[in-house]
């Protein structure tokens, strides 16, 4: 019941923020669909939804993004997951900026029902395009995994992600994320996490996107495997650019 209602209050935030930023016009609004279905010898449906936004108010940032994901094969639930994150930035020079950040993911599948996770730290801008981007993150979080089943575990711990973005043409961009979260209560319980992706824009307003996400805990929840991997083909609708 606790965990829902961190669940709902983190939500109504994210929504609040948003709407408390979009009197200042954002930078940034795309919906993504996804949806596979088979029939005959096996029927299977696979859905899923996207959302970000990001808003910049100099020299503050605010961004906002979710996800769901559903799979079923011959009328069972075989994948669901859902995520929602909030990421706020503060500028200090052309360099350097502060981040903090919150987020849930409900993933019963991987044993988690749901990961809370809060981290902050700093941000170091190596590459600022026009063609590359690249920015470091090094920080600190706090995270607690309410297990399926029963229990649940708390642990102080880091994170050092890097985030990487190539601008092959005026249409179309490569992205790559990774995150190394380690744990300071016990160090053999570190996870990784990467997500790369490509997309192209068919109009002004509609683009195509691929994208590859792994995640690798090396401690994962008991009963539960170490890896999972999820591959995307879905349809972005930018809302506002």
């Amino acid at each position: 019941m606790r965990s829902r209602t961190v669940i709902a209050a983190l939500a109504v935030a994210s929504l609040c923020a948003s709407l408390a930023a979009a009197e200042d016009n954002p930078n940034k609004l795309s919906l993504g669909f996804s949806y596979l279905a088979t029939t005959g010898n096996s029927s299977s449906q696979t859905g899923g939804l996207d959302l970000l936004y990001k808003h910049s108010f100099d020299p503050w940032g605010l961004e906002v993004a979710a996800n769901y994901l559903r799979a079923e094969q011959n009328g069972a639930v075989t994948a669901k997951k859902m995520f929602l994150g909030v990421r706020g930035t503060r500028t200090l020079n052309q360099d350097f900026s502060l981040f903090a950040s919150a987020s849930v993911l409900q993933d019963t599948f991987a044993g988690l029902d749901p990961r809370i996770l809060v981290a902050g730290g700093v941000t170091y801008a190596f590459l600022k395009g026009p063609e590359h981007e690249l920015a470091f993150d090094v920080g600190l979080t706090w995270t607690r995994d309410k297990l399926v089943g029963d229990g649940s575990t708390s642990y102080v711990g880091g994170i050092a992600a890097a985030r990487y973005g190539w601008n092959i043409s005026k249409t179309s961009k490569f992205t790559e994320n990774f995150a190394f979260y380690p744990s300071f209560k016990t160090g053999s319980d570190w996870r990784i996490e990467s997500t790369t992706g490509l997309q192209a824009e068919v109009s002004s307003s509609v683009a195509l996107k691929l994208s590859y996400a792994f995640r690798y805990a090396n401690r994962p929840v008991a009963g539960f495997g170490k890896t999972d991997t999820q591959t995307t083909a879905s349809l972005v609708v930018n809302l506002l650019k």
